[in-house]
Parts: structure tokens; C-alpha cells; sequence
């Protein structure tokens, strides 16, 4: 991606099974964990929740959907582009936002700074039964 280039799905398998991992061992130890990453397809959300294997975990693992606007993520990605914080230029942002499909599910959130997000979560989480 860094290069201009989109990701396949077959070079998305390996970090989403890492991260399924990961997920998996917070789920298994009791841990509340926030893990992101733009799982722009249900098929990766299938693999980050273990649902793809028949995990019995597989309600443990909610999903938060970050929609800002069009300009705000362009915006956003640039910026971090610039700083040498994001691996992906912005010219990309049209195919990853081509390829996403919108989990009914997910929670949703705009521009929100991720510290309150998490926090919403936190709560959320807490008033939710098990």
C-alpha cells in the first residue's frame, strides 16, 4: 500500500489471523481489549471474531464502525502521510472505501476522538448482559 498499491485479500490472511489470535487470548484470559484495524469486509470480521472457525467466543468480539466524513478521512490520512504516520497515501482511499462493507451490527462513531470512543465502549460494555 505504501507503494500505491492495494492490499489483496490474500496478502490481508496473515495479519488477520495474528490478530485473531490476539483477540482470541484477551477473550480466553477475561481482558476488555481494543484491537483496530480497517476489517473492511465481513469475511475479516468472520476471521478477527473466530466466527470462520466456530469459536465459541464468537459474541465477545463487537465491532465499531468510525464514519467521518469523506473529507475528514482524506483530511486525516494525508496528514499522517506527512508526518510519516501511516503507511498508506491518500490516492488509495477511494479503493479501501470501495471495498468496505457496512456491518449492521457495528457500533458507529464519526470524527470522535478515539480516547472517547473507547470509552463509550468501556460503558457500553458494562451495561450489556453477557
Amino acid at each position: 500500500m505504501h507503494s500505491g498499491v492495494p492490499l489483496q485479500d490474500a496478502d490481508r490472511w496473515p495479519w488477520l489471523q495474528t490478530l485473531a489470535n490476539i483477540i482470541h487470548q484477551h477473550i480466553v484470559r477475561g481482558e476488555l481489549a481494543v484491537v483496530a484495524c480497517s476489517a473492511l469486509k465481513q469475511r475479516y470480521r468472520d476471521i478477527l471474531s473466530g466466527q470462520d472457525e466456530g469459536s465459541q467466543h464468537v459474541n465477545e468480539v463487537a465491532f465499531v464502525l468510525l464514519q467521518p466524513s469523506k473529507d475528514i478521512l482524506t483530511q486525516r490520512v494525508q496528514q499522517r502521510a506527512a508526518e510519516g504516520m501511516h503507511f498508506m497515501p491518500a490516492s488509495l482511499l477511494e479503493s479501501q472505501l470501495a471495498l468496505m462493507e457496512v456491518a449492521s451490527s457495528a457500533y458507529r462513531y464519526d470524527a470522535q476522538p478515539p480516547s472517547a470512543i473507547v470509552d463509550d465502549l468501556i460503558a457500553l460494555r458494562e451495561t450489556e448482559p453477557h
